[in-house]
Formats: structure tokens, C-alpha cells, sequence
């Protein structure tokens, strides 16, 4: 979840700088993946719960429950940011903003596919750690990465 925050967070600073709504949407999915993670996390300690007189079956469907909510949330969640950033900047469209660090003007652009580049790279670390951790709990059994990560 430390990535995605990461991301999140430099994903609303590029968009605050550059004022692209692009890169907002962008933001905004990340936060939301956020949000995603830890209702994963919710469902997965719902499920490990003990049956009880109320519930004598137990509680590990639950975990599906908050699988159908994360998709659901992200698609609303972009889906809203998304139509309301673009109907707004059809109707009053702005020039995406230089960024002025060390005494350089980098064009808005640049700068967006710079952070789209660092999240690609830590989404990859990310999915890297998550394959490993999986074929640990798997004892071997899952196919190894690619050559290369």
C-alpha cells in the first residue's frame, strides 16, 4: 500500500502543477487503489472469523463481497473523475502549465510522463515483491518471473 500512496501522492502533486485533469484522473484511480487495498484487507480478516450462532457457516464468503465492492468503487470513482474533469475542460479548456524547477522550464508534458514513468517503475517493484511473496505461500509451485525483473 506504501507504493500506491506514493504514487497517489505524486500523481496529485503533478496534477496540481501542471493543472492536468489527465493527471488528476490519474490521482484519483491511485487513491482509489489505496482504498481497494485495504478493503482487501477488511474481507480478508472478515473471513478468517469463527462461525457464530447467527452465522453457523462462518464468515469466509465475506472476502467475496469485498472483492465485488473494489471493482465497483474504482470504476465509479474514475468514472466520476474522469466525465466530470472532461466535460469541464471541453467547456473551458487551459493550456497545461510549465513546471519551473532548477531554473529550467519543463514543459507540462514532460513532466506528466516523468511521474507516469516513476509510477510505472514502482507498480513494477510492486507486482515483483507481490509474485515472490505468492510463490513463497505457494512453496515453489507457481511459475518463476520472467527474466529481466
Amino acid at each position: 500500500m506504501g507504493i500506491n500512496l506514493t504514487i497517489a501522492f505524486f500523481k496529485t502533486l503533478c496534477s496540481v502543477v501542471t493543472m492536468s485533469s489527465g493527471m488528476l484522473s490519474e490521482s484519483v484511480h491511485s487513491f482509489v487503489d489505496c482504498g481497494n487495498q485495504v478493503l482487501q484487507l477488511i474481507g480478508m480478516q472478515e473471513a478468517k472469523r469463527k462461525p457464530t450462532a447467527q452465522h453457523p457457516l462462518g464468515f469466509h464468503r465475506s472476502e467475496y463481497i469485498y472483492a465485488f465492492l473494489v471493482p465497483t468503487m474504482i470504476f465509479i470513482g474514475g468514472a466520476a473523475t474522469s466525465l466530470y474533469e472532461g466535460i469541464g475542460k471541453i467547456i473551458h479548456p487551459e493550456p497545461l502549465q510549465s513546471v519551473h524547477a532548477f531554473g529550467h522550464s519543463i514543459p507540462g508534458w514532460a513532466f506528466n510522463l516523468a511521474v507516469l514513468g516513476v509510477s510505472i517503475v514502482l507498480e513494477g517493484y510492486g507486482l515483483k515483491n507481490a509474485w515472490s511473496a505468492l510463490a513463497i505461500l505457494h512453496n515453489g509451485l507457481m511459475a518463476p518471473l520472467p527474466q529481466g525483473f
